[in-house]
């Protein structure tokens, strides 16, 4: 009678083993997912980082070149600046000394002979 009893055991141990093998795959199985799901996304962070890096230095050239820009046409207008101060400068003096002669010569200081 007892080996009927270890037979019948026997597929029940074996039954027990299986199971626990499948127990064992489906955990493998899932941490495998697991993992997979982490790999791509540290895959897709480091696209993200990567396109972040790339944007970043295209704003570094662009600010770069906005600065070259800025201080071309600072330069610029200074220079009209300039410009516009001397011609407005000069035709400040030309008609001040036009007043100056009219009044003199309304004054009679100038323009007058002396007959004496």
């Amino acid at each position: 009678m007892m080996s009927m009893e270890n037979d019948s055991n026997k597929p029940s141990d074996n039954d027990q083993q299986k199971e626990k093998m499948q127990n064992l795959r489906n955990q493998v199985d899932s941490v495998k997912a697991v993992m997979v799901d982490n790999v791509e996304r540290i895959l897709e962070r480091g696209e993200r980082l990567d396109n972040i890096e790339r944007r970043s230095e295209q704003l570094n050239a662009t600010s770069a070149n906005f600065k070259f820009t800025a201080r071309k046409v600072q330069r610029k207008f200074c220079m009209l600046n300039a410009k516009w101060t001397v011609i407005l400068s000069i035709v400040i003096l030309i008609v001040f000394v036009v007043l100056l002669l009219l009044i003199l010569h309304w004054t009679g200081v100038i323009g007058k002979r002396n007959n004496d």
